[in-house]
């Protein structure tokens, strides 16, 4: 098999990329979305997306490449929320004849 030359895979990645999305995706837009992908699989593991990216440091992985989910955010708070006893989600009343 021959390594691609940048051209190459600029061409093939238009090609694939349209032919699977409807549209082409550049090479750097390619990267991040399978870095993103990654870590959104296993959240806080920026140690996977930094191996598929080949980076030297985990923070340039996470501040460069993985972008935040807001729907798996506020999935995990959900869920979190979910596990709760109702107790203790329920809001205390204030008697303010008390003063408390």
């Amino acid at each position: 098999m021959t390594a691609f030359t940048p051209a190459g895979l600029e061409k093939a990645l238009q090609r694939h990329t349209t032919k699977r999305f409807g549209q082409h995706i550049n090479a750097h837009a390619f990267r991040m979305n399978g870095a993103s992908t990654v870590a959104g699989a296993a959240p806080g593991r920026f140690d996977m997306a930094q191996a598929l990216l080949g980076h030297a440091k985990p923070t340039t992985t996470e501040a460069r490449y993985v972008l935040g989910d807001p729907q798996l955010a506020l999935r995990g708070h959900h869920d979190t929320l979910a596990s709760m006893p109702k107790l203790a989600r329920r809001p205390q009343r204030i008697d303010q004849s008390r003063g408390i």
